[in-house]
């Protein structure tokens, strides 16, 4: 084979490899991705100045933004993230544009009226570039928590692991126990199905999740008592008793230990993710189950 010929291939190939990363690049971002940098009203790019998430699904564009143990989840993005190019839409020159896609990352434009942001351009274009498979430490538990099911499978050495529904609170245990009772007689069961995410708990060895928007530390046996913060006194422990295995009564002392009251908490067995219903909040035509989290 001659010098020429082999450049001549050699040509061939890289052009081949072009063309192949660069259809790479126009994929529909899908998943979970974190904010890396963005390119500031200075036209500067520089770190990610916010502990910031983008969920991209194909039936709606949910925000996750940390804020050191806090957490929330909003809809700030009416737009269904499909890859647009970097190009203006030709009707619309000021929607948001999606390129340098794939599975891996992506970057969004969109058009900023600030006026005075610290970060943000006043009326004129705002870049972010996005990445998957990073989260910051705060961010990874909130994570874990929003995006999979409850175990199918109970720790029999530490039962308080799991998914819990706060049902109700009651200001005497008493009461708790005549609830249950009721419920029992009645022959009714409590649908998780319908659950509202700000009163699910989600709860690790190390860590309680609570899905309204907080990470909590979380020491406990697993079975019957748990604190949130390390060295607690024992006199100010949440204390657990288990009226069925899957119902238990939670102590939540106030007004410095004078008065008791008794969350009553429901195991959820439910395969519905968090976020799924968070999602559902914002497309109520479309079940929980069908999107796919």
């Amino acid at each position: 084979m001659t010098a020429i010929m082999k450049r001549i291939i050699i040509s061939i190939l890289s052009i081949a490899i072009t063309l192949v990363s660069a259809m790479a690049q126009t994929e529909n971002p899908r998943g979970v991705y974190k904010m890396k940098s963005l390119i500031d009203k200075t036209g500067l790019e520089i770190n990610a100045p916010f502990d910031q998430y983008k969920i991209c699904t194909d039936s709606i564009t949910l925000m996750v933004s940390v804020n050191g143990t806090s957490f929330s989840v909003g809809r700030n993005d009416s737009d269904i993230y499909n890859y647009t190019g970097e190009e203006p839409d030709a009707e619309n020159p000021k929607k948001i544009r999606i390129f340098d896609s794939n599975t891996e990352h992506f970057t969004l434009k969109w058009w900023s009226s600030y006026s005075s942001h610290m970060y943000f351009p006043a009326n004129d274009w705002c870049t972010e570039k996005y990445v998957a498979n990073s989260y910051s430490e705060v961010g990874k538990i909130a994570f874990d928590a929003l995006m999979n099911p409850a175990a199918t499978e109970v720790d029999k050495n530490a039962p308080i692991y799991g998914s819990w529904h706060i049902v109700e609170t009651f200001d005497d245990f008493v009461d708790a126990k005549k609830y249950v009772k009721e419920l029992k007689k009645s022959d009714k069961n409590i649908d998780d199905s319908t659950v509202k995410p700000g009163e699910i708990l989600v709860i690790s060895s190390e860590h309680m999740v609570s899905i309204g928007g907080r990470v909590y530390d979380f020491f406990s046996d697993g079975k019957t008592y748990f604190h949130n913060v390390k060295n607690t006194p024992a006199a100010e422990w949440h204390k657990i008793t288990w009226l069925t295995p899957d119902l238990i009564a939670v102590s939540i002392t106030r007004n410095n230990g004078r008065f008791t009251d008794y969350e009553l908490w429901h195991r959820i067995k439910s395969d519905i993710t968090p976020i799924s219903r968070i999602a559902h909040n914002y497309l109520s035509v479309v079940t929980p189950s069908r999107l796919g989290f």
